[in-house]
C-alpha cells in the first residue's frame, strides 16, 4: 500500500467539512503525491510527537521500567474531544497542539501504519475506547461523530455496577487486541463515580532489519543505581545511524517493513554519558531537540550490546495531563455538551502498553563473516538504564516512549 492512499481516504470520507482536500502530505511521507507541504498533516504529526515528549517529562519519576504511547493517547483524546465545547475543548486542543477538527487525519495516518500491521514482521496494535456511563444519556450526534471519524461504536456501560463494568471493559479490550493486552484495568480503577473513562492500549513487537545472532547473546551485568542484574545481552557489529550529544549517545535501529529492504519503523536508543542520569537526559526531550537530533544522525560502524527486554506498563495518565494544563475536562464544570445534556466530566485516562525487544528473525551470519576483526568499531554497551523511543522514521512520528531500568 502506498501512502498516497492518505489523501484518497480523507477526500472520499471528509470532502467538505475540514477544507483539507487540496492539501497533500508532507514531502517526508510521500513525494509521489505532491511536493507541496501539508501543514495540516504535519501539525497532527508534530502534535502527537510533542505530546509524547512533554507528557514523558511531566510524568512522576518511577524507579522501574516504564512505557506509554502518546500516539494512541492522542487518538483517544481526540475521540473524547469530539464531545467537548468551550474551555474544555480548548484545553484538549492545547494539549494535542492541533484542533479537534483535524482528527479525521488519524484515519489516514493509521491507514499508512496498517501497511506494517499486515506484515509478518510486525505485531502492532493501537486500541482506544471511550466509556460513558449509560445513565448520562448520550446524544446520537456524538455517536455518529465517533462512527464517522474513528469508525468506533460506543458501548453502553453501567458504572453503578463497578464489578460488572470492570469485567466488561477488560473482556472487550482482550477481544479487540486478540489477547495481546490481557487486562487493561485493575479492580480499583472502576468506581460508581466514573462518568467518562478513556482506555488506551498499545502493543508492539517487530523484527530488525539487522537481526542479532542468538549465538552472540551472552550473560552480562546491567547496573542500576542500587542493584546489579545479570541479563541476556545481545550483540551485533554493524553500521547504524548514530548521533553523539553532550549528555547521551543516540542510536537508531530500523525494523523491517512490509516492503523488503525499506524500513519504516525504528527504535531510537538514548544511552546517557558517563556521570549523566536519566533524569538529566529526560529534561533534554523537547520536540525541537528531537527534530534536531534526527537531522544529525550519521552511519557509523559500531559494536552494539543491547539487553533483551519486555516492558509491560500501565499508567493512569490523568495527573500527567493535568500537569500539562488539561485540568478543565476533569472538573465537574467540564463542558461535554456535545455528548450529553447532563453534566459530564472525564474521570480517568488509563493506558496499558507492551513492548518487546529480542534478537529478531532473518539471516544470522556470524560477525566475522560480515566484518573483519581488523575493522575498528566503537563499542556501545547498554548496561545501565536508558531511554527508548519507537518512531515511524519517514515522518519522525513518535509512537511510544519509555525507559528500561531493570531488564528481566
Amino acid at each position: 500500500m502506498k501512502i498516497g492512499f492518505f489523501l484518497l481516504i480523507f477526500c472520499l470520507f471528509f470532502p467538505s467539512s475540514f477544507l483539507l482536500a487540496q492539501s497533500s502530505p508532507p514531502k517526508s511521507i510521500v513525494q509521489e503525491v505532491n511536493q507541496a507541504e501539508d501543514i495540516y498533516l504535519k501539525k497532527v504529526l508534530k502534535g502527537a510527537s510533542n505530546l509524547a515528549l512533554t507528557l514523558y517529562r511531566s510524568l512522576e519519576e518511577r524507579a522501574q521500567n516504564s512505557y506509554f504511547s502518546a500516539y494512541s493517547l492522542a487518538i483517544g483524546l481526540s475521540m473524547v474531544g469530539q464531545a467537548a465545547n468551550d474551555s474544555t475543548r480548548v484545553e484538549i486542543e492545547k494539549t494535542l497542539q492541533f484542533p479537534i477538527s483535524l482528527a479525521p487525519l488519524f484515519s489516514s495516518i493509521n491507514a499508512y501504519l496498517e501497511n506494517n500491521k499486515k506484515s509478518r514482521y510486525f505485531h502492532f496494535i493501537i486500541n482506544n475506547n471511550v466509556w460513558i456511563d449509560q445513565n448520562r444519556e448520550v446524544i446520537p450526534a456524538y455517536l455518529f461523530s465517533l462512527k464517522r471519524v474513528f469508525d468506533y461504536v460506543l458501548q453502553p456501560i453501567d458504572f453503578s455496577r463497578p464489578s460488572e463494568a470492570f469485567t466488561m471493559i477488560n473482556q472487550a479490550v482482550f477481544q479487540q487486541t486478540q489477547g495481546k493486552i490481557p487486562s487493561m484495568l485493575l479492580p480499583q480503577d472502576v468506581t460508581s463515580s466514573l462518568q467518562i473513562l478513556l482506555t488506551s492500549g498499545f502493543y508492539f513487537h517487530g523484527t530488525w532489519v539487522k537481526p542479532f545472532d542468538p549465538v552472540e547473546t551472552k550473560k552480562m551485568a546491567f547496573k542500576t543505581k542500587n542493584s546489579l542484574f545479570n541479563v541476556e545481552m545481545m550483540r551485533r557489529k554493524d553500521y547504524y545511524l548514530l548521533s553523539q550529544q553532550p549528555k547521551f549517545t543516540l542510536i537508531e535501529l530500523p525494523y523491517r517493513s512490509l516492503e523488503e529492504g525499506k524500513a519504516q519503523m525504528s527504535l531510537t536508543l538514548l544511552l546517557p554519558a558517563e556521570g549523566v542520569s536519566l533524569e538529566q537526559v529526560k529534561k533534554e526531550l523537547t520536540i525541537d531537540n528531537w527534530y534536531f537530533w534526527m537531522n544529525t544522525l550519521k552511519p557509523q560502524l559500531i559494536d552494539l550490546f543491547l539487553p533483551k527486554f519486555r516492558v509491560e506498563d500501565r499508567f493512569d495518565l490523568s495527573n500527567g495531563l493535568k500537569e500539562m494544563g488539561m485540568s478543565n475536562p476533569f472538573l465537574p464544570t467540564a463542558n461535554f455538551s456535545i455528548a450529553s445534556k447532563k453534566p459530564l466530566a472525564l474521570s480517568k485516562v488509563i493506558q496499558r502498553a507492551i513492548f518487546h525487544v529480542n534478537e529478531g528473525e532473518g539471516s544470522r551470519l556470524p560477525l566475522s563473516k560480515i566484518f573483519s576483526q581488523q575493522e575498528e568499531a566503537a563499542s556501545f554497551i547498554f548496561n545501565k538504564p536508558f531511554i527508548f523511543i519507537l518512531q515511524e522514521r519517514t515522518t519522525r512520528l513518535i509512537l511510544g516512549i519509555g525507559k528500561l531500568e531493570q531488564p528481566y
